[in-house]
């Protein structure tokens, strides 16, 4: 699931407390109570859907799009990738 609906709240392109807003919202958070695992793609990502209070961390699995190169604050990405060789 993408969450480009938060990004356009963010922006002022949505308005938060319009009808599209809460409908947009309402829908979100109803398929993060339905889902068994949240897959996001990176912890940027793992955070935002946490930040919900609606799926323990857990339950969310961070599945990069790309190969990148591991970084120590990010130790789900260290666990994941190989090193890249140069």
């Amino acid at each position: 699931m993408n969450i480009n609906h938060e990004m356009a709240m963010e922006t002022g392109y949505v308005r938060r407390k319009s009808l599209l807003g809460r409908v947009l919202t309402a829908i979100y958070r109803f398929t993060l109570r339905t889902c068994d695992r949240v897959v996001v793609m990176d912890h940027w990502m793992k955070s935002r859907v946490e930040r919900e209070g609606i799926v323990g961390s857990q339950n969310i699995v961070i599945v990069p799009l790309w190969p990148i190169t591991p970084d120590e604050s990010d130790e789900v990405a260290a666990a994941q990738c190989e090193p890249v060789q140069g």
